[in-house]
């Protein structure tokens, strides 16, 4: 693939996880009531109706599918930087929280990084350091926000 191509492919790639997760969780209140969920569930996908399920597995394999390429997981990984900054630069939960209150796109990829690290066996099975790094950092976010 060229370079406009796997552009592409990362753009519709992001393009659904975003919307399949919306879908779900169509509103600021409904993102904090999931990642509340995903906090406590061994298996969050048996807490969803069906079409959620499907809609959740879709999202999650898309962001896979992003980092699975060393030219789109580069443009993610450029995508979440500041996200990732954030977070380890320790922000404040209250600021963090008011971040994902003006940027919705982002909240959404935070809920999908948290879903996806913390249940793709995929990820587990490679353990790579800095995916440890990052789940470490998102279950910190993810508690520290839903405490708020």
């Amino acid at each position: 693939m060229n370079e406009l191509e796997l552009r592409q492919k990362f753009e519709n790639n992001i393009n659904k996880v975003v919307t399949n997760f919306n879908s779900i969780c169509p509103d600021n209140e409904s993102k904090l009531s999931f990642i509340k969920t995903a906090i406590k569930s061994d298996n969050m996908l048996e807490m969803l109706s069906s079409e959620n399920t499907k809609l959740l597995k879709e999202a999650m394999e898309a962001f896979i599918d992003s980092a699975k390429v060393t030219e789109t997981r580069k443009m993610q990984q450029a995508m979440l930087m500041p996200l990732l900054a954030k977070m380890f630069k320790d922000t404040p939960f209250s600021e963090m929280k008011s971040y994902f209150e003006q940027d919705s796109k982002m909240y959404s990829l935070f809920c999908m990084m948290f879903v996806t690290f913390k249940y793709e066996e995929s990820l587990k099975k490679h353990g790579e350091e800095h995916h440890k790094d990052i789940l470490a950092a998102l279950d910190k976010y993810v508690y520290g926000i839903t405490s708020l």
